[in-house]
Order: structure tokens, then sequence, then C-alpha cells
């Protein structure tokens, strides 16, 4: 929890603090906080068929190792979508959004609405949003890495190592949009929605990588 976790630096966070003179009605999750966090590491190798002189060239010395991720999305703020301040300074982060804090009956999260908009509203002229700087939170959040590899010997000296490592294999994060957070202003036409118009559903982060790797040994 804190005031502000970095203005301008950190999405999901307000552009400024909205009321100078009352700081501490920002006060909300901290832009990094995920409350439930799950990491899982693995690694097997296949073992040796000492018996069958094939099986065990064909089989052995494969390995798999990968880091298995889980977690609770991340908070962000809501917009009130208020143009311009009463110093006429354009501040559309700075001005937070009504809400109601009720969903509507039968509400149901989706791409097109992540969260339910109808609780929201620009606060009236003079006035600041009665939300905090983490009203809503973004989708859960998972992702593995994971490594490929077989090391086959060809004589007490000679050896030959291939490898193939995969990044964002399992995620569910994986779009190069740049894009992490739903529309969260009030005004916006797209306004909850996780799915751009120019780049289709940006619900997902980073694009998978592959990497290859050949090692002789000798």
């Amino acid at each position: 929890m804190d005031l502000t976790s970095g203005i301008n630096l950190i999405n999901g966070e307000p552009g400024l603090i909205q009321d100078p003179h009352n700081p501490y009605k920002e006060y909300g999750l901290s832009a990094s906080d995920q409350t439930n966090r799950m990491v899982a590491t693995y690694s097997y190798q296949v073992p040796r068929f000492h018996a069958a002189r094939t099986m065990d060239w064909l089989l052995a010395g494969w390995t798999t190792s990968g880091v298995y991720q889980l977690a609770s999305g991340f908070p962000f703020a809501v917009y009130g979508g208020v143009g311009t301040d009463q110093m006429a300074e354009f501040y559309t982060g700075r001005f937070l959004a009504n809400s109601t804090r009720q969903n509507s009956s039968g509400f149901s999260k989706s791409l097109g609405m992540n969260f339910d908009t109808s609780k929201y509203s620009t606060p009236d002229l003079g006035r600041y949003g009665n939300t905090n700087k983490s009203a809503e939170r973004t989708p859960y959040f998972t992702n593995l890495d994971a490594s490929f590899g077989k090391l086959t010997h060809f004589n007490e000296r000679l050896s030959l190592l291939l490898r193939a490592e995969v990044f964002n294999l399992g995620s569910t994060w994986h779009s190069n949009t740049g894009l992490l957070f739903p529309d969260s202003t009030v005004t916006d036409s797209n306004f909850g929605s996780l799915i751009n118009p120019n780049y289709g559903s940006v619900s997902l982060w980073n694009p998978r990588t592959i990497q290859l790797t050949g090692q002789f040994n000798f």
C-alpha cells in the first residue's frame, strides 16, 4: 500500500496526485502488488537404457526444465475523463472517476468488458473523483519458460548437446502491442475493454522467444 508507486513511471499509476491538499485520498494498492503469487520450477532427465543400446541412443540424454508462474493481476486507476482542470491545464491523468462501488446484477468479465463500467462516472465540475489509485485489477497472470535438450555421447571423448529454450511458452500475456491494462478512462469509447481496435486483444504481453544452442565437446 502507498500513495504513489512512481508518478508517470509505472503503468496503471495515476500521472499526478489528484488533490495535492489531500494526498491520502490516493492511498491504495502498490502498482506492483500481486495478492497471490506462485513460482514453481522443475527439472527432469530421461534415464539411461543400459540393456538396449538403440533405445539408449534415441531416448537417453533428453532433459527438460522450466519455471512456471501464476499470479494475481496488477491494480490500476480508473480516470474520470476530465480534459482540463480549472486552471486550464490538460491533466487527463489527474482526475479519477466516481464510483458507486457496486457491480450491476449479472455482470461477467470478458475481453471486451474487463470490469463493470456502469458503476463509474465523470466527477462534477470542480470535484475530485471518489476512487483511489487502485480501483480495479488486471486479469491474472500465468507464464511458463521451459528448455528442452539432448546430450548424445558418440564415445568417451565426443559428445553433442542440442538445447532449445522457449520463453513465454505458456504465457497468457504474449502480444507485441505493448499494452497491459484495459482502457480505464470513463469518456473513452473503448472504456473497460482489453480489445484495441488497432491490434485486437491486448490482454497478452510478450512474444514467445526461442533460443537454440549447439555444443560439441571433444
